[in-house]
């Protein structure tokens, strides 16, 4: 369940379909999930880069991580022939500022991705998050 971005303004622009679901309906679905197979076992993809703030995307993982679930926060990558082609990519900086205090939600409530028994938090791959753990 990937929310990719978090704040209605870029879910409205990037992804008008996708924005038709509600985030209190994800939040619902993030609830249930977490009870079914426990916390640090659900997570969910977030872009940054696509026009979230810093501020939102903290907040948003604030409270995924409270209920226990890993938001896995990777950097958006124009891919040539897309409509986001030409959108930029994320300063470096933005990237680390947004590491290392995802990193500090992630100690508070004990998630970690070598934890996780699947899923993008698992693999690590597009994202240096797990680092910041």
């Amino acid at each position: 369940m990937h929310l990719e971005a978090v704040s209605e303004r870029v879910r409205q622009q990037i992804m008008p379909g996708k924005a038709q679901v509600s985030l209190d309906t994800y939040f619902r679905a993030f609830q249930a999930a977490v009870e079914v197979f426990g916390r640090g076992q659900v997570n969910t993809y977030i872009l940054a880069g696509l026009g979230d703030t810093q501020e939102e995307i903290l907040d948003m993982t604030a409270q995924l991580t409270q209920m226990g679930v890993y938001p896995f926060v990777v950097p958006f990558v124009p891919i040539q022939g897309t409509p986001l082609e030409h959108h930029p990519k994320p300063e470096p900086s933005f990237m680390q500022a947004l590491y290392t205090k995802i990193g500090a939600q992630l100690k508070q409530y004990g998630l970690k991705s070598e934890e996780t028994q699947a899923g993008c938090a698992k693999c690590g791959a597009c994202s240096s998050l797990k680092a910041y753990e």
